[in-house]
């Protein structure tokens, strides 16, 4: 008589040990995906006027150059609407905060607003993006060089300053490069945002009618405007600012370390606080020793009527709506 033997659980435990390895990998990556890439709110802020619209859970790295820019009837940020999402270029609908849309950018650590185009700057790149779908309306490498610092628009062009010793001038439409220009060529070709020492400060400076605005100091210090022509100070800040300084043709536009949203006069100087926030002063880091560094930005919009705030340590983005003089 055969006999049937049964065959040995042994031929089974290769499969089984794969299957576990397998679904370990998964739980694994899963978690890794799913982990936080920003730093959680520690705080919660209310406005003393009543905001046209917040959106939480909006994150942006600590930067020199503001990375939350209006145009039009909308604000761009540079920065990410979901904790465990990378770095996106996000459009808001400037009067509902309606996402309008989001395109990722990997390399992204500059960005500026143009009338039509949303000027992004990387590491030894740049793209413009279209500001009404997202889509990609041009990318220009720049050759030998590595992160962009500063971006300014001038006329039809953007002036572009780099981890590098050069600096580029970019057409605006097309991203064509115009002109390359190596710091140590010939003094008389630095830009002018070298021509005062950028030591003393480390905000970014923002340029307007031969005028320039600034912030003294790496987490806060006053704001001031400086007078090109003959490089004499026109106004300075009592208090202590924390963010960039946004300008219009009008007015200058920060957030104080306290808490209080200015509107100051291009000219004079004259402040005006629009809106204060309680829970202040604002937290500057996720500890008292360091850690993740929290950003604070304001961005006007070009009627002057709607000012975008982005409050770090509580991920908030405000929008408010000042009335009409």
């Amino acid at each position: 008589m055969k006999v049937m033997l049964k065959s040995s659980n042994r031929q089974y435990q290769p499969y089984g040990v794969v299957l576990f390895v397998s679904l370990l990998f998964t739980l694994v990556l899963t978690q890794c995906i799913s982990e936080p890439l920003w730093a959680s709110p520690i705080a919660t802020h209310t406005p003393s006027k009543m905001p046209l619209w917040v959106q939480s859970d909006v994150y942006a790295r600590e930067n020199s150059q503001s990375l939350l820019v209006a145009s039009g009837k909308n604000v761009f940020l540079l920065g990410s609407n979901d904790p465990t999402r990378e770095t996106q270029v996000i459009a808001f609908d400037g009067e509902t905060g309606k996402v309008l849309w989001q395109n990722k950018s990997p390399n992204g650590g500059s960005i500026i607003a143009l009338q039509s185009e949303i000027i992004v700057g990387g590491v030894g790149e740049v793209i413009g993006f279209n500001t009404v779908k997202g889509q990609k309306a041009w990318y220009t490498s720049l050759p030998f060089s590595r992160s962009v610092t500063h971006m300014y628009a001038a006329d039809d062009n953007i002036l572009i300053d780099t981890v590098s010793s050069r600096y580029f001038v970019l057409e605006t439409k097309s991203g064509e490069i115009l002109q390359t220009i190596d710091y140590s060529d010939d003094n008389d070709k630095i830009p002018s945002w070298r021509e005062i020492p950028l030591g003393a400060y480390w905000q970014a400076p923002v340029y307007y009618n031969h005028y320039f605005y600034s912030r003294e100091g790496k987490n806060y210090g006053y704001a001031f405007a400086i007078d090109l022509d003959n490089s004499t100070v026109l106004w300075k800040t009592d208090d202590n600012v924390i963010s960039n300084i946004s300008v219009t043709p009008s007015y200058a536009y920060t957030l104080t370390e306290d808490g209080e949203l200015l509107e100051i006069e291009l000219m004079t100087g004259q402040q005006r606080v629009i809106v204060e926030f309680d829970a202040v002063p604002f937290n500057l880091t996720t500890t008292p020793s360091g850690g993740y560094v929290y950003s604070y930005y304001v961005a006007a919009g070009s009627d002057e009527r709607i000012i975008y705030v982005l409050l770090g340590d509580s991920a908030q983005l405000y929008a408010f709506q000042l009335p009409i003089p």
